[in-house]
């Protein structure tokens, strides 16, 4: 067991002490230094015994310091960090919703800008399609090569129509099938938050269910029972 005295005692503290912030290392070797001159000759070993080793000392300093504890100091970093991130970010959020939501609405737009080019393509060739069998039957008695050749034409202009115009139109439907059943859930959620508030007596009556989605239309799902009803008046 090692004999200290004071001044080695706080010598060996002293160097036990570097990691930690130098004016709080200052403070408490100050501190020591008063305590072990207050104890006396006469009781300093006694008051180094109950202090421990220099090594003990300063784990138990260093553990108290905030400033000295590493995973301390990376939590108040860390904190600082994110409240300037925070700062900073904050003005851009509506930015970044508006570009977000450009973005969006161009990818719709150019989405149906490329269907409503496919289709037009697909009529133009069926359009042309029939043009050239028109013309080949008209043709045909005079000049019979001429007249097969047309005919040849339009059947061939009228197939790249057709195969242009069903995928075209099946993508058409898959997507308005998507959006009318995001739709549907969307009217499902509220309906059954207004059906929810209205049991408590927070919500007034729930409107008329909406008419038909465009792609019940186009997909020749309304049936006569979902049309307009009208009501027949008796003559007296």
């Amino acid at each position: 067991m090692d004999i200290w005295t004071k001044e080695t005692y706080l010598a060996a503290l002293e160097r036990e002490l570097r990691p930690m912030d130098p004016q709080e290392r200052l403070e408490a070797l100050e501190y020591y230094r008063e305590y072990l001159e207050e104890a006396g000759p006469e009781r300093e070993r006694q008051v180094i015994e109950g202090l421990g080793s220099p090594k003990e000392l300063a784990a138990q300093l260093m553990a108290q310091s905030p400033v000295s504890h590493p995973s301390a100091g990376w939590k108040w970093l860390l904190k600082i960090g994110l409240g300037l991130a925070a700062l900073i970010a904050l003005p851009l959020v509506p930015c970044l919703a508006a570009c977000v939501l450009v973005t969006a609405l161009s990818l719709v737009l150019a989405l149906a800008g490329l269907l409503l080019g496919l289709y037009a393509t697909a009529f133009s060739l069926g359009i042309a399609g029939l043009a050239c069998l028109l013309a080949g039957l008209f043709v045909a008695p005079q000049t019979p090569f001429a007249g097969l050749t047309l005919l040849g034409s339009g059947i061939a202009l009228g197939g790249l129509g057709g195969l242009l115009f069903i995928p075209t139109h099946s993508l058409t439907c898959w997507l308005l099938g998507k959006w009318s059943s995001w739709l549907r859930r969307i009217r499902a959620r509220r309906r059954g938050r207004q059906d929810a508030r209205r049991d408590i007596g927070q919500e007034p009556a729930a409107p008329q269910e909406a008419g038909p989605t465009a792609y019940e239309i186009l997909s020749g799902e309304l049936t006569a029972e979902e049309g307009p009803q009208h009501t027949e008046t008796e003559v007296g």
